[in-house]
C-alpha cells in the first residue's frame, strides 16, 4: 500500500461556450495500491479521512473528478468506510 494525494475537484458553472467551470481542488488522503507500472485503469483504496465537506458526495454526484499525480480518475464505487475504487477518466 501507498499513501496518496488524491486532488478532487467538482464542476460548479458553464461558461459562455457551454465549458465546464471546476471548483479549486480539495486534498484527500488515500492508501492504495497503484503497482508498480504507469497508472492502470482502476484502482482500489481506502481515504484515510473523510472527504471533506465542501465537495459533494462522490456516490450522488457523478462528475466529482479525482486527479492523481496529473492523472484524472472518478469515483467508480464509495463506501461508507472510505473504501473505493476508482476508473480512469482520460
Amino acid at each position: 500500500m501507498r499513501r496518496l494525494k488524491l486532488s478532487i475537484t467538482h464542476p460548479v458553472r458553464t461558461d459562455h461556450q457551454g465549458r465546464r467551470i471546476y471548483s479549486e481542488a480539495e486534498l484527500a488522503i488515500a492508501d492504495a495500491e497503484l503497482g508498480d507500472v504507469g497508472f492502470p485503469d482502476s484502482l482500489t483504496g481506502k481515504l484515510v479521512e473523510p472527504i471533506p465537506k465542501s465537495l459533494p458526495d462522490p456516490r450522488s454526484a457523478p462528475d466529482v473528478v479525482v486527479n492523481l499525480e496529473g492523472k484524472r480518475y472518478k469515483f467508480h464505487t464509495l463506501e461508507n468506510d472510505g473504501s473505493f475504487e476508482l476508473r480512469k477518466d482520460w
